[in-house]
């Protein structure tokens, strides 16, 4: 993560810059926005996110992970909400949740049960978003619709099997 501030004095007006976790920042984020450019994260679970009321910022009243039990409730499939992330930040992005199959969010839920130390114990919210993939971007929703995020984000995975690959 120290090392996600480098790229920024390559961007350009334009740029695209597809980022994982290893690397969400939003300091990094906002010099982004800053150049112009544009960004596509997932969300990191621990970021505070807040919804504008009028000129006024408080924190999603109901909190993403009950957002997002009550759109699969109602069998809502996807999430594009303009957002602010961050206390110290207040970074403004959308946020874009994704409901994944049952099949892959089962998949991903038998793997994490597995995969876990027995040090960690996810929680039963972690379970739940399990269900659905969430970004975070500065892209317009004009230019982007929801599925083409998915479909983008999923380019850096394949750029990242070329690397290891050499």
């Amino acid at each position: 993560q120290k090392h996600s501030s480098k790229i920024v004095d390559d961007l350009e007006s334009g740029d695209m810059v597809i980022r994982d976790l290893g690397y969400f920042s939003t300091t990094v984020f906002r010099q982004i926005i800053q150049k112009e450019a544009y960004f596509l994260s997932r969300l990191r679970s621990n970021v505070n996110i807040y919804e504008e009321n009028g000129e006024v910022l408080v924190p999603i009243a109901i909190g993403i992970d009950e957002l997002l039990r009550k759109k699969k409730r109602k069998n809502i499939n996807t999430i594009d909400i303009n957002v602010r992330l961050s206390n110290k930040e207040q970074l403004p992005v959308r946020l874009v949740a994704i409901r994944v199959p049952e099949k892959i969010a089962n998949e991903r839920r038998r793997k994490a049960k597995k995969d876990r130390s027995k040090s960690a114990n996810h929680s039963k919210s972690y379970y739940e978003r399990l269900d659905w993939v969430i970004f975070i971007t500065n892209v317009p929703k004009e230019i982007w619709k929801p599925k083409s995020l998915f479909t983008v984000y999923s380019y850096r995975w394949r750029i990242e099997i070329i690397f290891k690959s050499w």
